[in-house]
């Protein structure tokens, strides 16, 4: 499934992961030592966000991409689990949460950037320089997995700490309706983007074939 071009982004993509990443790491670790807290405290604050959580799996997938092509992280399997996840985080970040970006010119606003949009639009590039026709319907749900261990996760630390990340997933203010409306909302956005990638898998290694017979 890995083309010698999507090798290339690959190693793009992961350059810009680990330096936004490192950004990211660096000033809340920073800012929980001066607070009076350890290195420990900053992970674990980190541990809150699914944009930390997403950006980490695509440095994963990509590095392992450029590192062992022919690993399973070439395979649609991965991609579907990862891809659809970390485009819900750009697509989630500048339609929902944008209006609370940090000063721009910042530190914290190129990692802000970097993390929503950068890596995003890197990783869809990556993925649709691989080989397609590969993908399933039957696979669908493969791209819901991490969003739903993400909500429980934060379901079950949200109800331990009572604080919540975002607004959106902030079950004591949207209440029990509320919280399952949004629920709905953001599975729903999970499967549909899932869907899309599925779909243009199989457009684009039709459209291959077609050329194949054709030429």
């Amino acid at each position: 499934m890995v083309t010698p071009l999507a090798r290339r982004l690959a190693i793009v993509t992961a350059i810009v992961a680990f330096v936004a990443l490192f950004i990211r790491y660096s000033l809340t670790i920073s800012i929980k030592i001066d607070e009076g807290g350890t290195v420990l405290d900053g992970l674990w604050e980190l541990a809150r966000f699914y944009t930390v959580w997403m950006n980490t799996a695509v440095f994963i997938l990509v590095l392992g991409v450029a590192i062992a092509p022919a690993s399973r992280f070439g395979r649609p399997r991965a991609w579907l689990l990862i891809l659809p996840s970390i485009i819900v985080v750009g697509v989630v970040f500048y339609a929902l949460l944008a209006d609370r970006a940090h000063p721009r010119g910042s530190a914290a606003w190129l990692a802000e950037h970097l993390l929503h949009a950068a890596v995003p639009i890197l990783s869809v590039i990556t993925f649709l320089a691989m080989t397609h026709g590969l993908m399933r319907w039957g696979q669908l749900g493969w791209g819901i997995i991490l969003g739903a261990t993400y909500g429980i996760y934060l379901i079950a630390r949200g109800a331990l700490e009572g604080d919540y990340p975002y607004w959106f997933v902030n079950i004591p203010q949207l209440g029990i309706w509320g919280s399952i409306q949004s629920a709905v909302m953001l599975m729903g956005t999970f499967a549909l983007v899932t869907a899309l990638v599925i779909g243009t898998d199989k457009l684009l290694g039709l459209s291959k074939s077609s050329y194949q017979e054709a030429t």
